[in-house]
Formats: structure tokens, C-alpha cells, sequence
């Protein structure tokens, strides 16, 4: 679940299905704007800053609903950091460590609000992507952590795929919530990626294919 909040703390509105017409690729990152028609130029890009609130509706929705589908976003090139307050980095590089990394995370059990998102256009046509927000545990009794994320979406023939994702709480860690999803989630092997065919409805609508479900 995402939540935006209110006023001058959002860089722009957050896209939503009905407002910006999207296409995912087999990677499961968003491509926006129609196809080009033959005789005619093609479309010029969009705002970064749409690409980027396309992108961040999208993934947080994936990493909290259904996360096991959540590797679709990266390639084997792709690689993701964790950091915060007196803990060192984790890094995993490539589909199957970063879906291992993501499921011990227990972010299904999770639900963030997005406090601001700011993009810009890079090298070759990629996308900086910034976020600021919180992490909330659905029970409501933990305490929350606010958070920065970093992507740099890479583009590719149809649309973009994460190729860097640096994320970092900004405050201590509290007791018993550690970074890596505690001792009991690195003690117990991570299920496998999710099958594209098992999409539930909510969630196959994010993807173009139902083709190359699991990483290797």
C-alpha cells in the first residue's frame, strides 16, 4: 500500500493509471506515451518527473502486495544497497540475490508513505529517481523508519529496468527490527521468485509478459 502526502513536501502529483497511460515490459519496469506511427516523429519523451511517479506508484505497490514479483524491476546487471544509522552496507547483485534480499526484508508485512519524489533525466536517456518516505508496520505497535531510496532506471528496447537501487533508513535502528528482516528471516531459506502465471489480477496488470518469470 503507498500513500502520498499532501503539499509542497510532493515534487508534482503522483500518476495514476487513469492519468498516464502506461506499458510495462518484460522486466516490469513502465514505459509511458503510445507507440510511433510509421511517417510521423517520434513522441517527444515525458517529464522525467512522470516517468519517476509512474515508476514509484508501481514498485512500492509490487514490494508491499506482492514482492515475490518484485525482481521483474531488475536485471542480471542490477544491483541494490541497504544501509542506515551504524549498520553496514548489504549489497546484492542480480535478479535471484536481490528477490532473496527483498523477501527476507518481510516487506509484505509493511506499507509505505511516500513523502516526496524528485527525477531527472541521465546519461543515455536513464532516469535518476529520489524518494523520501516511511516505513509502517501494518500492526500499527512498531515503530516507523524514515527512509531514502535512490534508482537509476536503465533504459533497454521497450521501457527501463532498476539497474542501481541504493536504499537508507535515516534514523536508528529500534529494537528488534533489524535491517536484513532479523534472525529468523536470514535463519529461513527465501521461497522462490513467483511464477508470472500465479500473477494475482492486481498485479499482472504492472506487466506486459507473462514470459522469463524467474530470474537465474
Amino acid at each position: 500500500v503507498v500513500t502520498s502526502t499532501s503539499g509542497a513536501g510532493v515534487r508534482g502529483k503522483m500518476a495514476t493509471t487513469a492519468s498516464l497511460p502506461a506499458m510495462v515490459n518484460g522486466s516490469g519496469m513502465s514505459t509511458v506515451g503510445a507507440a510511433s506511427v510509421p511517417g510521423m516523429e517520434p513522441p517527444a519523451p515525458p517529464p522525467p518527473l512522470v516517468v519517476g511517479n509512474s515508476f514509484v506508484q508501481q514498485y512500492y505497490n509490487v514490494l508491499h502486495r506482492s514482492p515475490a514479483f518484485l525482481h521483474r524491476f531488475y536485471k542480471e546487471a542490477s544491483t541494490l544497497t541497504l544501509s542506515g544509522p551504524g549498520q553496514e552496507p548489504e549489497t546484492a547483485a542480480g535478479q535471484r540475490a536481490i528477490h532473496n534480499k527483498v523477501i527476507a526484508l518481510g516487506h509484505d508485512e509493511r506499507k509505505s508513505k511516500i513523502s516526496s519524489v524528485d527525477a531527472q533525466y541521465g546519461l543515455h536517456g536513464g532516469v535518476l529517481v529520489q524518494v523520501t518516505g516511511v516505513l509502517q508496520h501494518r500492526d500499527g505497535v512498531r515503530p516507523q523508519r524514515h527512509f531514502v531510496q535512490t534508482f537509476f532506471l536503465c533504459p533497454q528496447e521497450v521501457g527501463f529496468f532498476v539497474l542501481n537501487d541504493v536504499f537508507r533508513y535515516t534514523d536508528p535502528e529500534p529494537a528488534g527490527d533489524a535491517l536484513a528482516g532479523g534472525a529468523a528471516a536470514k535463519a529461513a531459506p527465501p521461497p522462490a521468485p513467483a511464477d508470472d502465471r500465479a500473477m494475482p489480477p492486481a498485479v499482472a496488470g504492472f506487466f506486459a509478459s507473462a514470459t522469463a518469470a524467474q530470474p537465474p
